[in-house]
């Protein structure tokens, strides 16, 4: 996908938002942020794994915003497609 490429900036414009800026014109970006694995992680969920060297558990244990709710994991059990 090129995202890293494409991605000249990400900026924190306050607590509730951020603003992507690209390097040129992508029609498909919406579109692949919406993938799973372009999620963004709490920062400071994040930086607390790293301080306890559990960096892994960002994957294993995440932390849902909002109405959402971390409720099991299942280490290489098919999800939905």
């Amino acid at each position: 996908m090129g995202l890293t490429d494409i991605t000249e900036k990400i900026v924190k414009v306050d607590d509730y938002t951020v603003k992507f800026v690209l390097n040129r014109p992508e029609a498909a970006f919406l579109a692949d942020r919406t993938m799973e694995f372009t999620s963004i992680p709490s920062k400071e969920y994040a930086n607390r794994l790293i301080k306890n060297g559990t960096p892994e558990l960002l994957n294993e244990q995440p932390v849902g915003t909002g109405p959402f709710q971390f409720v099991t994991y299942k280490k290489n059990a098919d999800g939905p497609l």
